[in-house]
Formats: structure tokens, sequence, C-alpha cells
């Protein structure tokens, strides 16, 4: 930029005073009022638009409309579009060759078939009817400048941008714009250069009306700007006029910082990594969430390490999904439940479950660890428990240690299995003298078990002959006798078949609690002693 010389004659310098005439006058203005004027507007404001100067245009226009208004270009110049003056479309207007029209000014898109800038530049007419010598009036040049080619606008500070055209090539509108990403220039407005801008505020105070500072807007001591209130009370507010919610609060920053009182980096927002940090050394971190009841729903505890999910009235769920968007795990607050396909230990091999009781709702249990396959160890089958599935294990199951069954065991046929006869047999026995006794032997409860007796003496009082006889038997089970009879004789000693005194099996398979066992010794002189065994599972 050229920084004028400023000038101007001195007419009156006590106690002297100096003649002077129109030339005097004509230089004060060229040396001193315009070039001071020149200065003010373009180092105390920017070139650009102050105001008006709207441009107006439809898709299929062959012109644009031009409003009034005021800028000022890059050198200073004050350049005015007057509601009542004219504006020239002409071709040189500077040099003579001009074409005044009325305000609005309509100017021809007479550059079809490309993009322009509509500009807008200093020009004036000498009125040369009108004063003693003529008088200057100001008519800005309105013209249509390309954008690239032959007489392409050139940033030199002697227009102003007022909008972009593109004209088809019939010469018809196709768009109108304030800027275009693909050029380097736009429409502007007016601006100012400032170190420091300081708005102020009027109240009425101690019976004063009175003004008073409302903040600053510096330059920063290291670059960019710096926006400050004077109290600890002032608050910033950015809003729509009225108080109401703006649709949107954009910025572009690598860094947003939010400090808390001791100036400790509190809140940190990275837009390169999409990271948002919470929380400082002696600071900790933390991020709430309410619902629309006011609970607080969601709750992460810097200084705890602790997440909390769930609010009164509502219960925390946290869902994750796979990259098809599928739901793969819920955990469930309500229902205290986790809903997940797999489960693997980090970093150990072991999972410890410190439940008193663990329930499994499923249909297999799979043990692969070792022999893979999906090997099912434990299968709930037609409403009983299979080991080993179908022989999924090809070398069967081992019992590595004891084992003891309250139950049935069968093999794969269905057929039972006994249990250790060792720790599971109970034996009892009796004594009968010309009669018989019973005896029993109690499980404690119904159990699947094999019971079978035998003689342990048989002694003869006097002669032993046809009226005597001995039998040892398993008569009755939990008080129902073991029908049918095994031997009678329809006879007085066993009796006919069906008689109490039928000789029942001495053994027996089935279930049940209490085993009786019976001895006859039948007849006047004969004795007889016997035990009975019971195994069971």
């Amino acid at each position: 930029m050229t920084y004028d010389q400023i000038k101007k004659n001195v007419y009156y310098d006590a106690p002297n005073e100096y003649p002077h005439s129109s030339r005097n006058h004509f230089e004060d203005f060229t040396d001193y009022h315009l070039p001071l004027a020149r200065l003010h507007h373009a180092t105390v404001h920017d070139r650009g638009v102050a105001l008006g100067l709207e441009v107006s245009g439809a898709p299929g226009d062959t012109q644009v409309s031009v409003n009034p208004g005021v800028a000022v270009d890059g050198v200073g110049e004050m350049i005015v579009l007057s509601t009542t003056g004219h504006g020239d479309i002409g071709a040189d207007p500077p040099n003579g060759n001009n074409n005044e029209v009325a305000v609005p000014v309509l100017l021809p898109l007479s550059l079809v078939g490309q993009k322009s800038y509509v500009t807008i530049q200093f020009s004036e007419i000498n009125r040369v009817t009108e004063g003693s010598g003529g008088r200057m009036e100001q008519v800005p040049w309105v013209r249509l400048q390309p954008v690239a080619g032959a007489g392409a606008y050139v940033d030199d500070g002697t227009s102003v941008i007022l909008a972009i055209v593109n004209v088809s090539g019939a010469g018809a509108l196709t768009t109108l714009s304030d800027s275009d990403g693909a050029l380097p220039f736009r429409r502007s407005t007016l601006g100012e250069p400032v170190g420091e801008l300081r708005v102020r505020r009027s109240l009425t105070n101690a019976n004063q009306v009175q003004e008073k500072l409302s903040g600053r807007l510096t330059a920063g001591v290291g670059g960019g700007l710096q926006l400050t209130v004077p109290n600890s009370g002032d608050a910033i507010v950015l809003s729509k006029d009225g108080g109401t919610n703006l649709s949107r609060v954009e910025t572009h920053a690598d860094t947003v910082v939010c400090k808390d009182g001791a100036g400790r980096p509190a809140m940190n927002l990275d837009s390169n990594h999409a990271v948002l940090s919470v929380g400082t050394q002696g600071n900790g971190g933390d991020f709430l969430c309410f619902d629309a009841n006011g609970h607080l729903g969601l709750a992460y505890d810097g200084d705890e390490y602790r997440l909390d999910i769930g609010a009164t009235g509502g219960a925390g769920h946290l869902f994750m999904r796979n990259a098809q968007a599928a739901l793969t795990m819920h955990l469930d607050g309500s229902a205290s439940a986790v809903n997940a396909n797999n489960l693997n230990p980090f970093g150990q091999s072991v999972i410890d479950v410190g439940a008193r009781f663990f329930r499994i709702h499923g249909w297999d249990l799979v043990l692969d660890g070792r022999s893979g396959g999906n090997k099912r160890a434990l299968v709930d089958w037609t409403n009983k428990l299979a080991i080993n599935f179908a022989g999924d294990y090809a070398n069967g199951v081992e019992v590595m240690s004891g084992m003891q069954v309250d139950g049935v065991l069968t093999d794969g046929s269905g057929t039972s299995l006994m249990g250790n006869p060792v720790s599971k047999v109970m034996v009892n026995g009796n004594l009968a003298v010309n009669t018989s006794v019973t005896f029993d032997v109690d499980l404690g409860s119904a159990k699947f078990f094999t019971a079978f007796c035998q003689y342990t003496l048989i002694d003869s009082l006097d002669a032993f002959d046809g009226d005597n006889a001995v039998s040892i038997e398993v008569y009755k089970v939990d008080g129902n006798r073991t029908d049918p009879p095994w031997i009678w004789d329809d006879g007085p000693k066993l009796g006919h078949h069906g008689d109490d005194n039928n000789v029942h099996a001495p053994w027996f398979r089935g279930t049940g609690q209490v085993i009786t066992f019976r001895i006859q010794a039948i007849g006047p002189d004969i004795a007889a002693a016997g035990v009975g065994f019971v195994f069971f599972e």
C-alpha cells in the first residue's frame, strides 16, 4: 500500500491572514481531505462491502440487478452507488466510454459461456453544466470481469467483488453465489483491523445512567484471539436474537481445552484423533448422563475407576454389536444377566465363579479343550442327565477318584449298575427255633438294591425227619410280600399256593427302603440262623 503525503494550505497564522484562491481550496481537497479519507478507509477499515449492494438474479435471467449501497476499495476510495444516482455499465468509464443507468443497476450478462465476477469500481463523471466549473459526481462502474483468460479480474485493490455468476452459452444465468470453492476470491464485507475491541453496555447505577465494560476481544500474545470478561461472575452467551437456540455452533480446531479454576487442563478435545480427555493430575475426571426425570443414568468416576449404568426407575443395560450391527452381548441390569455367545479367560487360563449355586439353563455342556471336536460331556436328555452323549469321547468315561452315587446307575443299554460293594452293602441276621422270625435292613430312603440271604446254622434238636423244614428268604420290601411265592407243598408245612408260609425267593432286585428277611424253622425240634445282604446304589 502507498501512504500519501498529507498537506494543507495555511490561511491564517495569527496575527497574519493570507489571501487564497479556488486553486488553494482544490489543493486542500486533493492533498489533504482526499488522501486523509483514503488512508482512514484503507487502514482503519478493510476493503469490502459496507452496506447494501445486493445482487439479484434467477436461473434463466439474462441480467442481474445491483442494489444501491456502499463499499470501500483497496486504496481507500469510498464507493457509493446512490439510491437517487446512477451506475455506469460502459466499456471503460475512466476513459470516457460511459453508459449511465439508473439504480438499481441492471447489468446484462454479456460474458456468455463462462464464469465471472460482478464487481464495482470507483468512477466519477464531471457534470460540466453544474457549478462554476462543473461538479464531479460519483457514478460507480459496475461490470463483469472473467475469472480467467483475457481481461480476467486482477486483485489490484481498485474494484470490489459483489457476486459470482455462471452464464450459459445462450447468455442465461445458471448460478449466482457469493463464493466458489474453486476460486481464490469472493464477495467480502468491510472489516476493521484493531488490536483490541472493547464492548460496553449501558446501565443505571446509583441514580446515574452510564456505560460499563462488558468484555474485550484482543489479539493473543503469541497470535490468535483472546476473548475476556472483567468479572468472575460474567458469562459469554451464544444465542439467536431473543435468546433462543442457534441451529449449530461449529469450530475448526485441532484442540479444544477447558481449564479448571487452578488453570489445569481439565477437559481436552482432540479433533484430529477424535479423542475427548476428561480430568487431569489433581482433578479426576467424571462423566455424567441424566435421564428426562433428572435421574443419573450413566456415570463414570475417574477417581474410583468405576462405570455405573442405571437409575431410579430405569435398570441399566449395556449392548455390544458386531461389524454387521448384530447384537452379540447384553449386560442386563434388571435381570442381573449376561447374555453372550462366548466366555473366554483373559491373560490366564482360569475363570473363577464364586457363586453358591451355579445354574446353566442350556442343553449341552461341551468340554473339548484338549480333544476338540465339540464333545458333549453333559446333555440334558429327556429328563435325565446323559454323560458322554452319543459316545463323543471315544475312550469313554473314567472316574479318577472316589464316587458316591445317590440314585440309579445304568449302562448304555439301560441296565442298572451297582455301586461299590464295599461301601454300599448292609447286613442283618437272626435265629429261629421251631418258629419263623423276620429281620430288616433299612436303607434310610428308597434306593435301587440287590438283596440275597443264606443260612449260617441248621441245628436238629432231635431227629430231623419229615415234620421238619428250614427256609430263608427275602420276604417283604417296604411291607409288601415279594410275590409270587417260590416254593409251596400243598401240605401243613409250607401251605397251599399263596399262603404266607410259602417260601419266597432267596434274592430280590428292585427299589425300596426297608427289606425284610424271614427264617422259618418248621417242626418241634429244629433251629436255624441266617443273614441277609443288601447291596444298594
